[in-house]
């Protein structure tokens, strides 16, 4: 099998089992008491700060989440916060990993350490300020406890 073929069948394999999943991981959310938002943000979050890359890190962490907001029966209003807090998650964190680190270290013409310092921090309070507001959208817009697994759903 050629190299194109075997990665083929790679993704195929492995977007089966990501379907097998899913709902195991709703079943946990909903286990542990973790609203759909606050996953989204760290599974993000959890991306960005592992790869790098803000992009990845957003569509993996809208590709998680999807699926449970469907299992959820989730409002269009808990979706789309839900839509914001995964872009908060995959935000924040940017570090030595993310090439718009370098390009804001290049650009401005500031050293590593003083990137880090400017650069991560800004970028950290921009995604987790989006969350708190996300946070505190979610009981004025969907209704019910912001730290309910099941708010704004059914």
């Amino acid at each position: 099998m050629d190299h194109y073929g075997s990665c083929a069948l790679r993704s195929g394999a492995a977007s089966d089992h990501h379907q097998i999943q899913i709902p195991g991981l709703a079943e946990g959310m909903k286990d542990i008491g973790m609203p759909v938002v606050i996953f989204g943000f760290l599974a993000s979050s959890v991306i960005r700060i592992s790869q790098g890359s803000g992009t990845v890190a957003m569509v993996t962490g809208a590709t998680l989440t999807a699926p449970i907001l469907e299992t959820m029966d989730a409002s269009p209003s808990l979706a789309a916060l839900t839509v914001i807090a995964v872009a908060c998650g995959g935000t924040a964190w940017s570090r030595v990993n993310d090439s718009g680190f370098w390009m804001a270290n290049r650009y401005l013409g500031m050293s590593v350490a003083d990137t880090l310092k400017v650069w991560t921090t800004m970028k950290t309070l921009v995604g987790l300020t989006g969350l708190g507001v996300v946070l505190i959208l979610v009981p004025i817009v969907v209704g019910g406890r912001v730290l309910s697994p099941v708010a704004g759903c059914c």
